[in-house]
């Protein structure tokens, strides 16, 4: 035998011989039970099964699993290994069984063996999958899967499309969508229990690819709708290789999984009222400086061009939810001429629908953020009362102020309060102390919120718009979930949640790191809430591939429509009343 492939091969606890002896090293024993290896920089050899090729490698990279009869019984060790550009002279296939010789090593794709030296390839066997079902027991469980091809049965649920176009990821998960654990339950405990449920619950499925934006988008059409694929809808029969990407284990399909549209795609929202009232985030509608320059803006679009997009989006969106009211949150913090944001849009609104129908609220600027929020309101239907009023109370004093304007209703002379909102976002830079993440599930900028919660109901008792009426409605993105304490302080003086009032626990309005709830808010005075008949989020946002959005950048060209569909990140709540 050659001396110098005899000097490259390290003897240790484990059982490892010349490569022309029949003796080999079980995959188990190279990976181990910890994460790393307990053989790197050994050189090992390996008789196994070939389950998956990666196509178009020259040399070959392929995936290897032990065969049946050489697996061992221990669940802290995985039977896959990946081997990386592999010389053959012989065209490797799935199936084929493969003895190789090379040196262990850790990558990006986990334990594997680089530039081995081909011995043999055996007759091919039949390749059948590991049978697994979620929740796991343990995230690090799919450390033990690693490189194994698994086979999951059970109908997983698309649960966060974040990844999809840019990097060809989709992340399902079992037993239904996941929602965000404050939105559900109590903060601190409760909410760490339903958090770390959630990871057991979820996996991630990757194209295989290391291609940015890859095109086709990958998974982005089901087998039984010709719309796109959203959270919610199901995933069957999911075959594929466990890797590691970025530190964390995805699944890479190695056969057609059924993808199954299970959610109503609804076009208009199903809200009943005389009187519809909607708040929207609209994701950051800034218009340059309004002459078709100052591109690009602190926020939104990039060029001119991006906001038409946008801009065609919203307004379809606008048109479909046919609202009388339409509470805005983040738009440009600019005034009120010809040239702001809000003229604009409006301006362009009433173009689309062809009569002058729409107004807004005139308000100056209100603090010194980027954005803020305004109101547009039909005038067919509803009149001003007074004029709109903000407060600049701590926290308001230096961060996006609220904005209340009082509505009367042309048919029943109803009158009502309406105050806009738009809280701190859950994002860390800069907090410390109480605002720092306690840990509980609320996020960074919670005691901020909640004193913003507070000074709002305070500021609204003392009538700050001057009606006479006690009837509030206080919509908008407070920024903290259903069961956070913004939220439950401004229940606490006798305010109702609408949304969960009329739709229960599932409702929601955002997605983040694929859970769902309702950032978005509306709640009604115990005066008012009598006066309303229905409340409901309207999907058509949060659940649908970001891919689909006015922005040009990483976006297919092929992809954009002006539809209703991912005209913004946070979907519309709309309010039906009937105001006496």
């Amino acid at each position: 035998m050659n001396q110098l492939l005899l000097s490259s091969i390290t003897f240790g606890a484990l059982a490892a011989a010349s490569i022309g002896s029949a003796a080999t090293t079980l995959i188990s024993d190279i990976q181990g039970e910890d994460a790393k290896s307990p053989v790197v920089n050994q050189t090992v050899t390996v008789t196994a099964q070939i389950i998956h090729v990666v196509p178009g490698d020259s040399p070959h990279s392929f995936f290897v699993m032990e065969e049946p009869s050489d697996r061992d019984d221990n669940p802290l060790t995985s039977e896959g290994l990946f081997i990386k550009a592999a010389e053959t002279e012989k065209i490797p296939k799935v199936g084929d069984v493969v003895t190789l010789a090379g040196i262990v090593t850790e990558g990006a794709n986990g334990t594997t063996i680089v530039s081995p030296q081909i011995v043999s390839f055996s007759d091919p066997i039949p390749v059948t999958p590991v049978a697994v079902t979620l929740p796991v027991s343990s995230t690090d469980q799919w450390a033990s899967w690693e490189s194994m091809l698994l086979s999951i049965e059970q109908p997983l649920t698309v649960t966060d499309t974040y990844n999809l176009g840019r990097y060809g990821q989709l992340t399902l998960s079992a037993g239904g969508r996941l929602m965000n654990p404050t939105n559900v339950v109590e903060p601190g405990a409760p909410a760490k229990a339903l958090s770390n449920a959630n990871e057991l619950r979820r996996v991630t499925l990757d194209d295989g690819s290391s291609d940015q934006n890859p095109s086709p988008t990958p998974f982005l059409f089901t087998d039984s709708d010709p719309g796109p694929l959203v959270i919610g809808d199901e995933v069957s029969g999911l075959q594929g290789i466990v890797t590691r990407t970025n530190g964390a284990y995805v699944i890479n399909p190695t056969a057609d999984a059924q993808f199954e549209a299970t959610r109503q795609r609804d076009l208009d929202p199903d809200v009943v009222g005389r009187l519809r009232v909607a708040g929207f985030n609209v994701l950051n509608l800034f218009n340059g400086d309004g002459q078709g320059g100052g591109f690009p803006t602190p926020r939104g679009a990039d060029t001119r061009e991006e906001l038409q997009r946008q801009k065609a989006k919203l307004i379809n969106a606008f048109i479909a939810m046919d609202a009388d009211i339409i509470g805005i949150q983040e738009m440009e913090n600019d005034d009120n001429g010809p040239n702001s944001s809000i003229a604009q849009f409006v301006d362009a609104l009433n173009g689309k629908i062809g009569s002058g129908t729409y107004d807004y609220v005139r308000a100056p600027k209100l603090g010194s953020d980027a954005i803020r929020v305004g109101f547009i309101f039909d005038t067919s239907t509803v009149e001003l009362v007074g004029e709109a009023k903000t407060t600049t109370a701590t926290p308001f004093d230096f961060r996006r102020p609220p904005l209340a304007q009082t509505f009367r209703e042309k048919s029943s002379g109803g009158v009502f309060t309406i105050a806009n909102n738009h809280f701190k976002s859950k994002g860390c830079r800069g907090s410390e102390g109480a605002n720092a993440d306690q840990g509980d599930g609320q996020g960074c900028w919670n005691a901020e919120r909640t004193q913003a919660a507070t000074t709002l109901v305070k500021w609204l008792e003392t009538d700050p718009t001057g009606s006479g009426d006690q009837d509030v409605l206080i919509i908008g993105d407070l920024n903290a979930y259903r069961l956070e304490d913004p939220v439950q302080r401004i229940v606490d003086h006798n305010y109702v949640d609408l949304v969960h009032q009329f739709q229960g626990d599932d409702a929601y309005t955002y997605v983040f790191y694929g859970q769902s709830g309702s950032l978005d808010h509306a709640l009604a005075s115990s005066t008012l809430v009598s006066q309303v008949v229905d409340a409901a989020p309207w999907n058509i946002n949060a659940d649908v591939p970001r891919v689909f959005d006015y922005n040009t950048e990483f976006n297919p060209v092929e992809l954009y429509s002006p539809s209703i569909w991912r005209s913004s990140d946070h979907d519309p709540i709309v309010i039906g009343l009937e105001l006496r």
